[in-house]
């Protein structure tokens, strides 16, 4: 199977005007939703191609494009759309899948534990990314349902909790359902009322590019999620990546890589309004 779509890749790739012949094309990144290929050509030039997740609409490409034509301008470093040789973002296979290719950012990502040295440059790239696209005007045409929507997540929980009641599943459960109800009780009432910003939607930490030596940050990935919320949600969403800290069956928060995280998101976050500082934590 794997070696089926391995070869389904390679002719795809001459769907796109990639400027050589093509010398290999091969499985890469550990990624779950979209199967991905590292196209390298004659001219040992790297692009990325994807055969995309029918949960993502050809209207996914549109916001892509417009999201990352506006970093270029802002010298910020992101992958690139290249175009299907008939001028359209996507070209289609015999079944009528969805293709890109989009260019090659060089350098590493991590995975699983990591250093205050890492985490203080991821949050110095998401800010920079945030405030890039603060004056952003596109309205995105790809919106994923409920995506980071908080209380309808809780909802879902309630409901599934409740028809799952005298059973054996939701007594294992019961104690984890009714504390992580409770603290959403305690927690929704506070949370303010924020400006919507341009958000990366999934900033975990494999989704930030070091360079070759793993140093320096220098850009995002995987910008499928692009959207508009308030910025603690995607800033929350990081934070959960880079900073837990697993300990037996207990899942904490490394403080030093929080405090980390942050002094790198607010070297770069210059958009930042009085009330989104005082929403983030000091």
């Amino acid at each position: 199977m794997a070696d089926a779509l391995t070869a389904t890749a390679r002719r795809m790739t001459s769907r796109f005007f990639l400027g050589a012949n093509v010398h290999s094309v091969e499985p890469y990144g550990t990624g779950l939703i979209n199967d991905t290929f590292l196209v390298t050509t004659s001219k040992n030039e790297r692009f990325v191609l994807q055969r995309l997740h029918p949960v993502f609409a050809e209207t996914v490409l549109i916001d892509f494009e417009a999201v990352t034509d506006h970093l270029k301008l802002k010298h910020v470093e992101t992958p690139r759309l290249i175009r299907e040789r008939s001028g359209l973002r996507r070209a289609r296979d015999e079944s009528g899948t969805m293709w890109r290719t989009i260019t090659f950012l060089p350098g590493t990502s991590f995975e699983g534990k990591t250093t205050t040295t890492h985490v203080r440059e991821a949050g110095r790239v998401l800010g920079a990314f945030h405030n890039a696209l603060a004056d952003l005007e596109h309205e995105f045409a790809h919106k994923i349902p409920h995506f980071h929507d908080t209380s309808h997540i809780m909802r879902v929980l309630y409901e599934t909790a409740y028809s799952w009641r005298n059973t054996m599943k939701h007594r294992a459960l019961e104690r984890l359902i009714d504390r992580t109800l409770h603290a959403w009780q305690f927690l929704a009432p506070t949370l303010p009322e924020l400006p919507e910003r341009v958000i990366h939607g999934d900033p975990k930490l494999s989704n930030v590019r070091f360079d070759e030596s793993g140093a320096q940050a220098i850009g995002l990935l995987d910008l499928d999620t692009l959207g508009r919320d308030q910025i603690i949600v995607d800033l929350g969403d990081a934070l959960r990546s880079w900073c837990e800290h697993i300990t037996g069956a207990r899942t904490l928060c490394d403080f030093p890589l929080l405090r980390a995280a942050l002094e790198g998101y607010r070297e770069t976050a210059r958009f930042l309004t009085p009330q989104e500082i005082c929403a983030i934590p000091a």
